[in-house]
């Protein structure tokens, strides 16, 4: 009777720890729904504030599991519906509840960063373009109609310009302006969209590992930036995407040049961020290029030549691995 006793106790121990760990999961949910309403409600006034919405997800996700941050993410998005309006409660789940659930998951059982980085920008993108289906069926626009919307907002701003002077030549040079930027938009909408859920990514991932590095939980990292190295066919499909771009334009293939010019914007990122380490890796081992590294970087983002001049130092570290050659120099 003593050993049933023993047992029945230790039994009723783990069932108050059991319970204790649920209601903290609870709590913490409930407190973190609200600041999912909290960031909704800025993002009306702040812009890109809403880019912030996984991070609470996330950190229910890591801490307490799935299930938890699910809750957490349908708690919150039911407080913006009551207090704002129910398809934008709606909107911010499908933008932001898939994206921190996934992060928060992939921290949770300490999957590598580049691998966590990938599968949070899957989500992101997915959950975009998600959203972007919804609110065109909600609001009952198709493609056509916005196409029509889109090119009747940039002819107004032309003929606001144009208004100015009566120089007919000038109006005939911004209506071509205009058009290459629809265009151009056009094209481009696909990498924009892969690129804004990169940053979505990368931006809630930072934040989470500091936050949950402050509740004392470990999780994974990314090395060094100056050790930073993508797989060499991001190199090899840069070079497609040029051939794509020539024999586009030579055949009028509309949709070759499309999918050519969004691998090629694509790929320039990932090589202008391989540029950017391998520039790192010389400003740690050079006082003069390591005074200039920032600035470098910013007149990077800013003029067209640099941002050249960064994808083409990426892109000849892909093929030659020149960290490690001139490791081996010294």
């Amino acid at each position: 009777m003593a050993i049933i006793a023993r047992f029945g106790d230790i039994a009723g121990r783990r069932s108050d720890v059991m319970q204790g760990v649920k209601a903290r999961g609870v709590v913490e949910g409930g407190l973190l729904a609200a600041s999912l309403a909290t960031i909704a409600l800025l993002s009306m006034y702040i812009p890109y504030v809403n880019l912030l919405w996984p991070l609470p997800i996330a950190l229910v996700s890591a801490r307490h599991g799935v299930r938890y941050g699910v809750m957490t993410a349908v708690a919150g998005a039911l407080v913006v519906g009551l207090l704002v309006h129910m398809m934008t409660g709606l909107f911010l789940f499908l933008s932001g509840g898939l994206v921190g659930v996934a992060l928060g998951e992939c921290l949770r059982r300490g999957v590598s960063a580049g691998r966590t980085l990938s599968v949070s920008t899957f989500f992101a993108l997915a959950s975009n373009v998600l959203t972007i289906v919804l609110a065109m069926a909600v609001m009952q626009v198709d493609l056509a109609e916005l196409n029509q919307q889109m090119q009747d907002g940039i002819m107004q701003g032309i003929d606001m310009i144009v208004a100015m002077t009566d120089d007919e030549a000038s109006r005939a040079q911004m209506v071509v302006l205009g058009e290459s930027l629809m265009q151009l938009y056009k094209m481009m909408l696909p990498s924009v969209l892969l690129i804004c859920s990169l940053i979505t990514a990368v931006l809630n991932f930072v934040l989470a590992r500091v936050v949950l590095a402050r509740l004392g939980m470990e999780t994974v990292s990314f090395g060094p930036f100056e050790m930073w190295r993508f797989p060499s066919w991001v190199l090899y499909l840069f070079v497609l995407s040029l051939v794509g771009l020539y024999w586009g334009d030579k055949w009028a293939d509309e949709m070759l040049i499309t999918v050519s010019w969004n691998v090629q914007l694509t790929m320039s990122f990932v090589l202008f961020v391989q540029g950017a380490a391998l520039l790192r890796y010389i400003a740690n081992r050079n006082v003069f290029v390591k005074k200039i590294w920032w600035l470098l970087i910013v007149i990077a983002l800013f003029s067209q030549f640099f941002t050249t001049m960064m994808v083409v130092f990426g892109g000849i570290d892909m093929l030659i691995n020149y960290r490690n050659f001139l490791g081996k120099q010294v």
